[in-house]
């Protein structure tokens, strides 16, 4: 890799009138580092955090071009001045730090190796971000990785789970959860797993299953406030007539069940779209998608995706929001009897609520409905076989008047499509995280749509993208925890 040269400019000292005076290039003096491999990103002096693509069985070189009145110890070694350079011994997954001192003081920075398999990927910040990490699985099959991302673009904590992981995020005690494959998926989109949570120094803390065995899947897990979790699966239903719908009059079809698990692994609450889903509802969908895209189950039955899970939510104390993609709805649940209290989206049933404020007024293949702290609800609306792009959305649901009125809606006119997945996280101070589902693209823009940072990981998607807020993490404890799972 071409070595890359990085200048960081040096605050001037107070001085009399007569210095104004003093030749240009004297007042620019700066501080000048190279290094092979190339550090990532250009150094500045408000970057603490780099990383490079090290070479396995070779060192680092920094070069260092040091001006008057600076010093710079490398790697704990003494601090020196002028031109030098300095091979640093270092591994995949490693770090060193140099230190760059001024008569104002000094400031601390931190290299660290990427393994040579993390995936690619490019950076851009053209606004100020309110998220202060993000976090992010690359998938699906070519990258094992689960990583913890800068709004400078630098990925700070990584784990490698050498299968492909889905659904990372951050848990209130700053562990790291994500899905994690186990044995193969029934077909794409309907997969089978576990939710696994680390520590940051990569130590197994526990799992997130369905307690009876049943292949759990990848789409969501919920920790509850009460220390329960909710989970999903699909669960194999015979004798259904999808004749009406062009298919057999003796079908097999997946329903969606939904388990709210107590820590110790017993099922406290469960609930199954086939008790309170209408075959009717799945619409469109039957044409689209499922007729003609049977899965073959473990037991050789060939079965019908007529629902397709990708999210629940908690949504009070006594009810959930469970989003199903070949419905293109989302439902409000009561977890005591079960109910459908309503219905945002979708085929037309007596539980519908009329949208107000969208001149679009339907759904794509919906994914990720969450719950606001001020009651409002959001998701991201893939536009799926609608003709149009992706959503991010935002409403306030009047369960009285049976109406959802739209109060946002961001897209990016760069994102024509969205196939699948998918996810768009409103933040307190009014900007919005989306993953573009199915496409390379996490990008935080503005409440009004302008771009203020992006990642793209190329030939990858990212599921989900998990938003952290500042005070939620520390640098420190990311680097404390990769020196944990690396150590020098």
């Amino acid at each position: 890799m071409a070595v890359l040269v990085m200048v960081l400019m040096l605050g001037a000292a107070s001085a009399p009138a007569a210095s104004h005076a003093r030749p240009r290039a004297a007042r620019a003096a700066a501080l000048r580092i190279a290094g092979s491999p190339a550090l990532f990103p250009p150094f500045n002096r408000s970057v603490t955090d780099y990383v490079a693509r090290c070479t396995a069985g070779k060192r680092l070189h920094l070069s260092i071009s040091a001006p008057s009145g600076v010093t710079v110890a490398i790697d704990r070694g003494k601090a020196r001045k002028g031109s030098f350079g300095k091979a640093v011994r270092v591994k995949s997954g490693q770090s060193f730090r140099f230190v760059v001192a001024t008569r104002h003081g000094h400031r601390r920075y931190f290299v660290r190796c990427l393994p040579p398999d993390f995936p690619a990927w490019t950076t851009e910040r053209p606004g100020h971000p309110q998220a202060a990490w993000y976090v992010v699985a690359p998938c699906c099959s070519a990258s094992t990785y689960v990583a913890i991302f800068d709004t400078n673009g630098v990925p700070l904590w990584w784990i490698n789970t050498h299968r492909p992981p889905l659904d990372a995020s951050l848990l209130p005690d700053g562990n790291v959860v994500w899905a994690q494959q186990k044995g193969a998926d029934l077909a794409p989109g309907i997969s089978s797993g576990t939710y696994e949570e680390h520590r940051l120094d990569g130590t197994p803390v526990r799992t997130f299953s369905l307690p009876d065995g049943t292949p759990t899947d990848r789409h969501e897990m919920q920790l509850l406030a009460n220390g329960d979790y909710l989970v999903d699966a699909y669960k194999a239903r015979n004798g259904v007539d999808l004749s009406p719908y062009g298919g057999p009059p003796d079908a097999t079809v997946l329903d969606a069940l939904v388990e709210e698990v107590t820590p110790h692994h017993k099922v406290a609450w469960s609930w199954n779209s086939a008790d309170h889903i209408d075959l009717s509802e799945t619409g469109r969908w039957y044409q689209q998608h499922v007729i003609d895209s049977p899965v073959k189950l473990p037991d050789g039955r060939m079965a019908y995706d007529i629902v397709h899970f990708n999210a629940v939510e908690p949504y009070g104390r006594q009810r959930v929001l469970v989003s199903l993609r070949h419905t293109d709805a989302v439902y409000a649940v009561d977890k005591p009897s079960g109910s459908i209290l309503w219905k945002l989206g979708g085929t037309q049933t007596s539980r519908s609520l009329s949208i107000l404020g969208d001149d679009v007024a339907d759904f794509g293949g919906q994914h990720d409905v969450r719950v606001l702290p001020d009651g409002t609800i959001t998701m991201f609306d893939n536009g799926t076989g609608r003709g149009r792009g992706p959503r991010a959305l935002r409403f306030r649901v009047d369960p009285n008047a049976m109406t959802a009125t739209l109060l946002d809606r961001i897209s990016d006119a760069a994102v024509t499509d969205s196939p699948c997945c998918g996810s768009a996280r409103r933040l307190p101070g009014g900007n919005w995280v989306m993953s573009w589902g199915g496409t390379d693209l996490v990008e935080e823009t503005t409440a009004t749509g302008e771009r203020a940072f992006a990642l793209q990981f190329p030939s990858l998607i990212s599921y989900r993208a998990f938003p952290v807020l500042s005070g939620q993490l520390t640098r420190g404890a990311l680097r404390t925890g990769m020196d944990s799972m690396r150590p020098r």
